[in-house]
């Protein structure tokens, strides 16, 4: 099995265990991604994205809606400020040998408490044809932070949605004012979980 690790660098020869920028006091990892959801990364690292996907939970009704809008079992929404970087963004993805990493039980995510070494670099510089050739549809909204209040209600802490929702890099954009907040979802504790 292999996992994937995206970067705007492409000259990493060795990854060590660090906590993520926006964490400091959080474990060091390594962090890699399965194949089916490796998707989420096909943009530059500071492009703010919410991505949606059909679970087991979703309900007959919103799966119906999903799959009307057209056949990519991910669909991603970026904000119009970001179109442009992503259009003509480029990202190195990074491969590795699942041996040594730990299945989170998530939607993908794989971590490492030691370092890793890549078995293969490869440099994605068309983001919306790797994005298409990946089974994920990109539409650009006027207002990401728009649609991340119609996903999540923040004064009732709830979601209002039962698809799966993944909020990336949120805390960039202008009125955003959840940076704190992290919902969290996992298929056993019934919660989400966004960046």
């Amino acid at each position: 099995m292999k996992l994937y690790h995206f970067s705007d660098v492409g000259d990493i020869e060795v990854f060590i265990p660090r906590a993520p920028l926006r964490h400091p006091h959080a474990e060091p990892l390594v962090y890699a991604m399965s194949e089916g959801e490796s998707p989420l990364y096909l943009f530059p690292r500071d492009c703010p994205r919410i991505s949606t996907w059909v679970t087991g939970e979703t309900s007959e009704a919103e799966r119906k809606l999903f799959f009307a809008s057209g056949p990519a079992r991910i669909k991603s929404f970026i904000d119009r400020a970001s179109e442009a970087h992503w259009r003509t963004g480029q990202i190195y993805r990074y491969t590795f040998d699942a041996e040594g990493f730990e299945d989170c039980q998530g939607y993908g995510d794989w971590i490492s408490r030691s370092t890793q070494r890549p078995i293969h670099v490869e440099l994605i510089d068309n983001l919306p044809v790797a994005a298409e050739k990946h089974g994920m549809s990109v539409d650009v909204v006027d207002s990401l932070v728009d649609l991340g209040h119609r996903l999540y209600d923040y004064a009732a802490m709830r979601w209002t949605t039962t698809l799966h929702v993944s909020m990336v890099r949120m805390g960039l954009l202008p009125g955003w004012d959840h940076s704190t907040s992290k919902p969290v979802w996992t298929e056993a504790g019934n919660e989400r979980t966004h960046d």
